[in-house]
């Protein structure tokens, strides 16, 4: 049979010479399980950023967002969220990237749809169509620069404090919060405090008195408002069961770093501005001369437990008094260790607190060791907690991407420790047993291996090798990542340490 003869006996063509007839088959549609969202509209917008909500759809946990610089969505990108809300302030929804912001007098377009709520290690599916399109031109520079902040949020910290946060404008910017106890926040009993990240605490409050307060974005010299105010929010600071303890969690990275004389004034300037009641250190080679100069500079009274050169732990002598101690190497590893300490807290009847600096095996090979050292610190604390409301914080050396971070994790937790972020192995969103009440920069890796650009995640919790945990009953105030940066997320001179300092503000009950 000839080349053309073969090309003209088509299916088609053939069926036709035959006399049978055809039945197309059906095209394929998709099975949708739930309506496309309706009503989405920008709530604000800035010269920078765009806030979007838009209905709730029944039985929905997951949406994706589309968003283009084209009316046809060609070239668009993607953000996965598990809310009907959404502030997008970034071309490329992945941060690390290093994209620029949304541009000022400029026209974007934007579509939700339903997915399925997956972790990192899967893809989520559709289970609607995208809704309508939503145009939105972004504002000029003048006085919007930046979005209001959003989603203010004040919880108590003591009978004359409180925690407040809200949605974070981004990097190298300060807010300007006003507060007291005019609704209007007029008058003589409103005050002005300002704060270098998206949260923080109020002081000098009134006892069972409302207060209300408002956030307004500046700039890092306070000389420039960038925002309009926030909404005003209400609050009734009331008396805890237990005072605020804060602790740090820093690997200083010592002499393996080098140039600590150039790096440590950037670690005590974060140390004397979170004003920390315990520091747990790794890596901790120059612990000794970063304690000791923290004395001199904030005139604290931190002493130090002995430690094996790479966990160490300090405590506040004014607060608390050292009841017992300890020191635990690894059996995997006897170069990596933890320290723990028996502190009484003498601003609460002398309660007592189980606290722990760990550090864990890092390089390659290390996934059975981890392992095994998750197992150890469960043993330890089970052996010398004295069943005693506990933190245990420090570099675990293994990110939620990594495969032995299920099993590490999962040693901990079960053992009856919190994550208070609720970053479990490879989660895209928080998980349900997160505790704390204001999350600041949390995004952010907890290391920065030294890279002028601040990695963060698009998703909520940051890729995270150090983590502070809690037992159970213990209640989180306030977490925070501390990083310091420039408009466009870099660090600024020089960076202090390849990893970055978390503070954890937590009540004993």
């Amino acid at each position: 049979m000839s080349g053309l003869v073969r090309r003209l006996l088509t299916l088609p063509l053939l069926a036709a010479l035959l006399g049978i007839g055809l039945v197309a088959a059906p095209a394929v549609v998709p099975a949708y399980a739930a309506s496309a969202p309706g009503g989405l509209h920008a709530v604000a917008v800035s010269s920078n950023a765009v806030a979007l909500t838009w209905n709730k759809v029944s039985g929905a946990d997951a949406y994706r967002v589309q968003f283009s610089t084209k009316s046809s969505m060609k070239s668009s990108k993607t953000v996965d969220v598990d809310t009907n809300y959404l502030e997008w302030t970034y071309l490329n929804p992945e941060p690390s990237a290093n994209s620029g912001r949304l541009k000022p007098k400029t026209t974007y377009y934007f579509r939700v749809k339903v997915i399925t709520k997956v972790d990192l290690n899967h893809s989520a599916k559709s289970l609607s169509k995208y809704g309508g399109k939503l145009k939105v031109k972004t504002s000029g520079t003048g006085s919007r620069t930046y979005l209001a902040p959003m989603k203010l949020k004040a919880t108590d910290r003591s009978a004359t404090s409180e925690y407040v946060s809200w949605n974070s404008r981004g990097p190298g910017i300060h807010y300007r919060v006003r507060y007291g106890t005019s609704p209007t926040l007029s008058g003589g009993n409103t005050a002005t405090k300002v704060f270098d990240y998206s949260g923080g605490v109020l002081t000098g409050l009134r006892t069972g008195a409302v207060h209300y307060f408002s956030v307004e974005t500046i700039s890092r010299d306070n000389a420039s408002t960038l925002s309009p105010a926030s909404e005003i929010k209400s609050f009734t600071p009331n008396a805890t069961a237990h005072p605020a303890i804060k602790i740090a969690s820093y690997n200083i990275c010592g002499n393996a770093c080098g140039n600590w004389g150039g790096r440590e004034p950037g670690m005590l300037d974060s140390l004397q501005r979170q004003a920390p009641d315990l520091i747990a250190t790794q890596e901790s080679t120059n612990s000794d001369d970063l304690i000791s100069d923290y004395n001199a500079l904030a005139n604290r009274r931190f002493e130090r437990i002995a430690n094996h050169k790479h966990a160490g732990l300090a405590y506040d002598a004014s607060r608390f008094s050292l009841v017992d101690s300890g020191i635990n190497p690894w059996n995997a590893d006897a170069s990596k260790d933890a320290v723990w300490a028996i502190l009484a807290d003498k601003a609460d009847n002398d309660r007592l607190l189980f606290a722990v600096s760990v550090h864990f095996t890092n390089g390659g090979g290390g996934d059975s060791q981890r392992k095994s050292e998750a197992a150890e610190l469960v043993r330890m604390i089970e052996a010398d907690s004295q069943g005693l409301p506990a933190v245990v914080a420090g570099d675990f050396n293994v990110s939620k991407r990594k495969s032995d971070h299920p099993a590490v994790y999962s040693t901990v937790a079960q053992a009856g420790l919190v994550d208070p972020l609720g970053n479990p192995s490879d989660s895209r969103y928080v998980s349900d047993s997160a505790t704390v009440e204001h999350r600041i920069d949390v995004g952010y890796a907890s290391a920065n291996q030294f890279q002028r650009h601040a990695l963060r995640s698009k998703w909520e919790n940051g890729y995270d090798v150090d983590y502070i945990w809690h037992s159970q009953g213990v209640r989180v105030g306030s977490f925070q990542v501390v990083v310091d940066l420039d408009t466009r997320g870099d660090f600024e001179g020089t960076i202090p340490s390849d990893h970055n300092m978390l503070v954890s503000s937590f009540h004993l009950g």
